[in-house]
């Protein structure tokens, strides 16, 4: 009966760890430096932190066909690409 109840609970906790950590891959490391072009394909984003399941801090930007795991840093620069894409776009309705 012991190895029964070793064997279900062994069960359980695999079960477990196994759908809270699916569908979700962490950033092993980051790349500090984003060429530009790449930067202007970002859809989306989101944050990785290390007070989470991951063991680092990261940025993880959406392509069409890819996620890169960036430095923190490099949202900021995200943020004010896109912010003068808007400006940009906004001028050219305007006329």
């Amino acid at each position: 009966e012991l190895k029964a109840t070793c064997a279900l609970l062994l069960l359980i906790t695999c079960v477990t760890i196994f759908t809270s950590t699916e569908g979700f891959a962490c950033c092993l490391d980051v790349s500090r430096k984003i060429p530009q072009k790449l930067l202007r394909k970002v859809s989306r984003y989101e944050m990785q932190t290390k007070s989470g399941v991951c063991d680092i801090d990261a940025v993880i930007l959406h392509t069409d066909h890819k996620k890169i795991c960036a430095h923190l840093r490099v949202l900021k620069a995200l943020k004010k690409m896109k912010r003068k894409q808007h400006q940009t776009q906004s001028l050219k309705a305007e006329k």
